[in-house]
This record gives C-alpha cells, structure tokens and sequence, in this order.
C-alpha cells in the first residue's frame, strides 16, 4: 500500500507544512473558504506529475517547490517538483528534467503504469491518467468526460482501465450496431453525389488520376498510408534528434564535474568575488540549484546524469527499433507498382482542385473507412477476450452503481456507463457522487495500492447522512482516503462520533495566507536532504 505521510510548500520567503496524516480516512476541514486546502490538495498531486489546475489566486504557483513524502512499504520516497524539474531520493538522489523523465521512475519505484495506444504509437502511459483514477479537484467537474481534459480523452481512461486489466479495449454490440447503420447511411448518400460529378464521366487514363472519386479505392488508401507512416517517421526522428541533444548537454556537464573533482584533489576551488568554497550544480530548464561542495553529493549528481545518458540512450535505441519498423512498412507500400508515386503526388495536388462533390465524397469515404476499421478490429479480437472485456465492463459499472445507490438509494438513475453522453452533465450532489462512484470503482475494481483524495467532497451540498455512506464506501476500501470540505459555525464537532476519522482543521490558517514563515525552519530542512541550494537563486 502507498500512503502521503506528509506535504511542504515553498519558496525563499514563505512555505506551509502538514503531516497530520494518517494511513486511514483523513477529513481536512475549515470554517471557511480560501483556507488553502485546495492549494494543498492541488500541490500533492502537482507534486506527483500533474497537470497543474491551481486555483485562480495562486497564479504564482511557478514560484515554488512542492515535496511529497510518499511511504510505500515501510520506505520512504522523498518527491519534489519546481515547474518541471523532479527530484527524488528513496536512498539514492535522482534528478528528472520533464514529467516523461519523472514518469519512468514513478513506474520503476512506486506504481507499474500501463502501455496504451496513442496517435498510432504504444506508449506507457502518462500520470495523469493514473491521477484521474485516484483524484477527485474541486474544479472543472464533468460526468461526461475526464476531469483531466488536455493531451488525454476518455477513450484513453479506457484503455488504461483495460490494458491494466490485460485486456484491450471494449467495443459494446451495440456500439458496433450503431457503426453498421451509419455507414448504411453515409454509402447512400456517396451514391447521390456520386451521380452529381460530371467528373465520373471521363474515360480516358489521365482524367481517372484527375478525379479522385474514380481512383479512390487504390489511390485513397495507399496515400493515406503513405502520409501516416511518413508522419510517424518524421515524429520519430525530431524526439530522437532532442534525445541526442541531451545526451551530449549531460555528458558535457558529466565531464565538468569529473574535471571539477581533479582540481579539488590538487587545491580548492573559491569565488573570486566573495570568497566562498561553495560549488552549485544548476538544472538549466527549471532553475533548480545542487549544493556540489560535499563530495558525497557530487558523487550522487554524477550518478544522476549517468543515468540519465544510459536512460536516453535506452529511449533512443527504443526510437531506432520503431524507425526500423516504420521504414520497412513504407518501403513495402513504394513497391506497389499498379499505383505509382508520380500518380499519387499528381492525386494529391489535383485533389486540392476537385470539385465540392469530390471533396465531399472523399470525407464521407474517410469516415466510412474509419467505421470499417473500428468494426475491423472489433471483429479481430477473440470471444475469450471480447469477454474478457465485457467482464471488466460490467463489473465496473456495478460498482459505480453500489456505491452511488449505496448512498442516494431513491435516486431513479441508472448508472449504466463510466461516462455520461456528450452534452449531458450530472450536477449538484447527483454529479458529485457520479464521479466518486468511478473513482471508487476504479479503485476497486483495479485494486489500486493508492491513495484516494477528493477536495470538496461535499460538492452539491451533500445531507449528512449521504456524506457519511460516501465516508462508509471510502473506508470499507482499506486504504488511505484524504477528503476535504468547508464546515459551517454548527457542524463543528461533525464527525467527532465517527472515532475511526482523523479530523484535521484549517481553521486557525487566515485567509489567503496558508504560506508563512513560520514553516521556514523546516521547508529548508526539506531542500537540505534533496542537496538544493535555495539561497543562490536570482
């Protein structure tokens, strides 16, 4: 099991600390608004590769460093992250430049993520999917799609939920039933416009290259196959250039500090300016500064960019093995011959030229094909996994719909998919428990070793006795469950009848004002153990 044991926020000037919390449902309340536990429930996840989604006051949030103490297995495993910089320390210091660097460790270390597919390339997945499963923000709520809308989809959720489950995703009967009808309708009306283009009335050899109506069946499906597979090709090609512009940076740097370590051992190294013996090792991108002076630590950050190199140099041989591929499926398509490449650049410019029929039939076809595919793979996939599928389909449905009925029992909504239609959005208490019903679920259903958090868990205006069956279902999971919520003047001693609760209140913090310097003393002991040097920032 992975439990948060702690969280520090801060910069130069001021910070915030909290450690109250314990392995079991922890409810952090205030008797009012803007108290700073959205800052706290944003800056832990921030902290764990989030996107960030701070509230509208915390512009500066840029500003700061957020550490995450995680336990998993009785080990501690010391996160923090300043803009896109990760560094951790679970025994050994590492130092991460991008959330896709970060991502890599928190597979490694702490938490096994799952490959999807995504535009075309298997890939592991990023954390804010994983983050979507277990956290539940006060803002930007919506039944019919992810919360974490950006570079992820719902069709992603899915394919996280069934590749962690070892089993691809699921396409309902119905859903295929849906896409047989649609392309029933979209080849009729191809027929009709079809009639309309005088084009089609050409015979000789040029104008059917002309008319891209009358070479579509070869010439359409080869083009775009030969454009995907170029995309793909040209995609690899820039990330492993950036790869390799890494690498040389962090063996140039890997080679000043192992200079750096001759010229210690003949004298010592001071600041012609001020005098001091203190050497800093900074992280360009994120401005995150190493106090090197202590051997130890020098010795740590050479470990980290060794890595580093071997990690990408790992990336590159990956991206390598995937051009590899690329480029065979592509020469496989030149060697087509019945549709030769001159002909499909010709295709290609005459196309931009075509009459509005032309163009309205080419999207009708790339729709159809489109369908074609979906119905395709669909029908490829075994029954022992199609069933597979369904089980992991269904059984996540009826755990939505135990927990939200558990709770709301007169409630005549059926709980029958993990999204809502486009269009429609649950609100008020009846949407707050749709989406904590899927966090629930997802939890369950996949046995997630993680902490669960929702901030403003009585959004809607929860009655009490709901919010105590949702704080039942939560606890009955056996694991950590962090809640927030606003208290009013009457609902002080709320929970003290529920003994398994740790209550941790944030009414003594003023408004606007969760930072102080109070905390200062032990912000600094935070960078200490990561051996970063807040006092040399600009």
């Amino acid at each position: 099991m992975i439990t948060i044991k702690n969280f520090c926020i801060g910069n130069k000037e001021k910070s915030y600390f909290i450690d109250k919390f314990t392995n079991g449902v922890n409810i952090i309340h205030s008797d009012d608004n803007n108290k700073g536990k959205t800052i706290v429930s944003q800056g832990i996840m921030f902290a764990l590769g989030n996107t960030p989604s701070f509230p509208s006051g915390f512009e500066t949030y840029k500003d700061y460093y957020y550490f995450v103490t995680l336990v998993k297995n009785e080990q501690e495993i010391l996160i923090c992250r300043k803009n896109d910089c990760f560094i951790v320390n679970d025994g050994v210091i590492r130092s991460y430049d991008s959330v896709n660097e970060f991502k890599r460790f928190f597979n490694e270390k702490i938490f096994s993520l799952p490959f999807i597919n995504k535009n075309g390339i298997t890939q592991l997945s990023g954390l804010e999917l994983l983050i979507e499963m277990i956290f539940l923000p006060q803002d930007d709520r919506t039944t019919f799609n992810i919360v974490n809308r950006g570079r992820y989809t719902k069709e992603d959720y899915y394919d996280f939920i069934y590749s962690y489950m070892k089993c691809s995703k699921f396409i309902d009967p119905d859903t295929i039933l849906k896409y047989k009808q649609e392309i029933s309708e979209l080849e009729e009306k191809r027929k009709v416009l079809k009639k309309s283009s005088s084009l089609l009335k050409a015979k000789n050899v040029s104008a059917s290259f002309i008319t891209y109506t009358a070479a579509k069946t070869r010439i359409d499906e080869k083009l775009k196959k030969v454009e995907k597979a170029k995309e793909i090709i040209s995609s690899l090609i820039t990330t492993k250039n950036r790869q390799l512009n890494k690498i040389t940076k962090n063996e140039l740097l890997l080679n000043e500090i192992n200079s750096l370590n001759r010229d210690l051992e003949q004298g010592r190294l001071i600041c012609s300016d001020c005098g001091s013996e203190r050497i800093s090792y900074e992280s360009k991108k994120s401005s995150v500064i190493f106090d090197i002076t202590d051997s130890d630590t020098r010795k740590q950050i050479k470990e980290i960019l060794s890595t580093r190199i071997q990690i990408l140099y790992e990336d590159i041989q990956d991206i390598d093995d995937k051009l590899v591929q690329k480029k065979l499926e592509l020469a496989e398509l030149m060697k087509d011959e019945e549709v030769s490449m001159e002909n499909l650049l010709f295709y290609k410019n005459s196309i931009i030229e075509s009459s509005s029929f032309d163009q309205e039939i080419y999207n009708l076809d790339n729709r159809i094909a489109m369908l074609k595919k979906k119905i395709e793979d669909a029908n490829k996939q075994t029954l022992e996994e199609t069933r597979s599928k369904e089980i992991v389909h269904l059984n996540f449905v009826k755990f939505m719909e135990e927990f939200y009925h558990y709770v709301e029992p007169n409630d005549n909504l059926t709980v029958n998919e993990l999204f809502t239609k486009k269009g429609i959005n649950y609100s008020g208490s009846q949407g707050a428990l749709f989406l904590m019903a899927r966090i629930y679920a997802a939890s369950k259903l996949m046995e997630l070793k993680l902490p669960i958090y929702i901030d403003d868990f009585r959004d809607g205006e929860l009655s009490s006795e709901k919010e105590e069956k949702v704080i039942e279902k939560f606890k009955e999971l056996n694991k950590q469950v962090i809640l927030t919520c606003t208290l009013k003047n009457e609902e002080k001693n709320k929970y003290s009848h529920l003994q398994y609760i740790n209550e941790i209140s944030f009414d003594d913090i003023v408004k606007f004002n969760l930072l102080q310097t109070k905390y200062n003393d032990i912000f600094l002991k935070f960078l200490k153990k990561l051996s970063i040097d807040i006092e040399l920032q600009k």
